[in-house]
């Protein structure tokens, strides 16, 4: 690793520590001995962390490595990444690969409790860095899983991986640009996220196939359709880009391609190369077990002068 102050270059080997002053006549290496080939570092404000392992959270003081008041909390929890909590710098977020994150606050260190939705994304995917965005939020980048973006309270927003358009899940590091787009180093190139976008992007990698001809909520879901069936999607994973979209097989189960569709009061009027049906989304029966025979209708519309009227 190398790390980069105004007044010093430092290299990281598997056993020393060598600093290189930028300016000056002194044009030698300043040399500190590692506990062991287990360690990282970050740079903070000007300033350089250490973690290493039976050591802990430390910093260069000086001409010295010193152990961080607390900072021995992490002596058996590796530190893959450090970063301000907020814009004050007073309180640092740790990230580690046995314990979750932690704050430390110069003093002491605390583990947070994180939800079984991102415990389990961490255990799939090794943390490789994280961002704090300029809203609050956080930006995770991991090997295996992509990129977590979570609001302040650590709640999964997004997961950002190669269903989304991620070129590759193994992500190496992670930048912020001046604009605010999120880069992503990943083992096969580099790729360039918006962020945040307006948009989700919903494909066949999630679960839609064929052309979709239209969509419309009913009862806190999406609903598309299209020449392969309706799919379903319920509104509370809107924004949730891992969430597949589910084909309702038992709404006209042989995947008829419909053309047209409109809600009527607790059903649906489909139309579809079959014909025209009411169908109750929810159970995905017809109350009223009606068809009608009107092939290959396009367009379906109720009157604005009778309410009866279609």
């Amino acid at each position: 690793q190398i790390a980069v102050t105004e007044a010093v270059v430092y290299f990281m080997t598997d056993k020393y520590l060598l600093g290189w002053p930028v300016s000056g006549t002194e044009n030698k290496f300043k040399t500190w001995t590692l506990r062991n080939i287990y360690h990282n570092s970050f740079v903070i404000d000007d300033e350089v962390y250490l973690w290493e392992w039976d050591g802990g959270l430390e910093k260069i003081i000086g001409d010295s490595i010193q152990v961080l008041p607390g900072g021995e909390a992490f002596a058996k929890t590796t530190i893959r990444i450090l970063t301000p909590l907020d814009e004050a710098g007073g309180t640092l977020i740790a990230g580690t690969v046995q314990q979750g994150f932690a704050t430390y606050d110069g003093a002491k260190a605390e583990f947070i409790q994180l939800s079984p939705k991102l415990k389990s994304l961490l255990t799939q995917g090794s943390l490789s860095n994280s961002l704090r965005l300029p809203n609050g939020n956080f930006a995770f980048s991991t090997v295996g899983v992509g990129m977590i973006l979570t609001d302040s309270d650590y709640q999964i927003l997004q997961v950002l991986d190669d269903k989304t358009g991620l070129g590759n899940n193994q992500i190496t590091d992670v930048f912020l640009d001046r604009s605010g787009n999120l880069w992503a180093s990943t083992y096969d190139g580099i790729s360039w996220s918006e962020f945040p976008s307006p948009y989700s992007f919903y494909s066949e990698k999630l679960g839609l196939t064929g052309n979709s001809q239209g969509s419309f909520h009913y009862r806190d879901a999406l609903y598309v359709y299209g020449f392969t069936g309706i799919y379903q999607l319920s509104e509370s994973t809107l924004g949730d880009t891992r969430t597949q979209f589910q084909f309702r097989g038992d709404i006209l189960a042989d995947r008829t391609a419909i053309t047209t569709l409109m809600p009527l009061d607790d059903q649906l009027l489909i139309g579809s190369n079959g014909g025209i049906s009411t169908i109750n989304p929810i159970s995905g029966r017809s109350e009223n077990d009606k068809t009608y025979a009107y092939k290959g209708t396009e367009i379906l519309r109720r009157s604005r002068f009778r309410q009866d009227l279609y």
